[in-house]
């Protein structure tokens, strides 16, 4: 097999797993977007019928659900999608690779773990709990009614997005690029970095938003064991 045959079918492999990424983190993100939808609005407005929520009808929430879910599935799938990039032009740039992305996993998997019980426990019922709160009287009827119209909504979410996908990117090329002034920096500063992403993560983001990230991280490492399995066992029969 020539260089050139290999290289196409490197990049063949290589685009069908963007591919495969981006429609299976985009599905099980719509999955979560209607199902936070449903699982919002149904019971109070089985309860009373007379109750508003930001979308004004069914069409305008499954729009919003889908615009939503390509907005998170975009940005969070961007910093794996320049990885591939990067690594199939240059991958002698990527020499500790392995070393690199174990930690790079094991980071997300402590942080999956923390935010699923800080999510289970607080964010949850703080979500019902102010979606609640928005009542009005009107003759005398308390009236649950949510209108930042959903223009505005996705608006906070895509700019939202956007500042989360820079520290993203600015972390993913940091630790990539700079690894010795990323070790440098956790050595002298660790207790000040943990403190700053906690805060970060525990004040700033949205739930659904990020049980979102959460979910195409999970999906994405999904992937790369199935992908690395697969490896395994060419490899398997190719020695047999």
């Amino acid at each position: 097999m020539t260089v050139l045959q290999r290289m196409t079918q490197e990049a063949g492999s290589r685009t069908n797993y963007l591919i495969l990424a981006t429609f299976a983190c985009g599905m099980v993100n719509f999955y979560y977007s209607a199902t936070w939808i449903l699982f919002i609005c149904l019971p109070v407005t089985q309860i009373d019928e007379k109750v508003q929520f930001m979308y004004t009808d069914v069409a305008e929430a499954f729009g919003a659900s889908w615009l939503t879910s390509l907005s998170v599935t975009f940005f969070v799938c961007t910093p794996i999608f320049f990885y591939q990039i990067m690594s199939f032009w240059n991958p002698a740039f990527f020499f500790t690779e392995s070393f690199r992305t174990n930690l790079f996993g094991l980071y997300f998997f402590l942080l999956s773990f923390f935010i699923q019980y800080k999510f289970l426990t607080n964010w949850l019922t703080t979500l019902i709990t102010f979606f609640l709160k928005f009542q009005l009287n009107y003759l005398n009827y308390p009236l649950l009614t949510l209108q930042p119209k959903i223009l505005s909504y996705l608006n906070f979410v895509g700019y939202f997005c956007l500042s989360c996908q820079v520290l993203l990117m600015v972390f993913f090329i940091g630790f990539t690029c700079l690894p010795k002034l990323v070790a440098f920096t956790w050595k002298q500063h660790k207790n000040l970095v943990i403190f700053f992403c906690c805060l970060f993560v525990a004040f700033v983001l949205p739930p659904d938003l990020f049980l979102q990230i959460l979910v195409t991280m999970q999906v994405l490492l999904c992937l790369e064991v199935s992908g690395f399995l697969v490896v395994l066992r060419n490899l398997y029969q190719e020695k047999q």
